[in-house]
């Protein structure tokens, strides 16, 4: 018998992306990956804008690569709002 190993597939990846580790929908990952989609969008529309000011640039790149973080810095500044309705 041939030891056949396939690779992952776009389905598999598309699903890693918006579920959690118990294979349930994670709705904050799922609204994390809309956001940087958007974000993405918003970065080609208004490219030249965003590169000109430093701090527009830092908040896009903060939000694209750390969304937890940001998630984090919201739940300190709220006091712990978010984190009590996500559960």
């Amino acid at each position: 018998m041939m030891d056949e190993r396939r690779s992952p597939s776009i389905r598999r990846d598309v699903n890693d992306m918006i579920r959690g580790p118990d294979g349930r929908v994670a709705e904050s990952k799922f609204w994390a990956n809309i956001f940087k989609g958007l974000m993405c969008y918003v970065f080609v529309q208004n490219a030249v804008e965003i590169i000109k000011d430093w701090m527009v640039l830092a908040v896009f790149v903060t939000a694209l690569l750390a969304p937890e973080l940001l998630k984090k810095l919201m739940t300190m500044r709220l006091g712990g709002v978010v984190a009590k309705e996500g559960k």
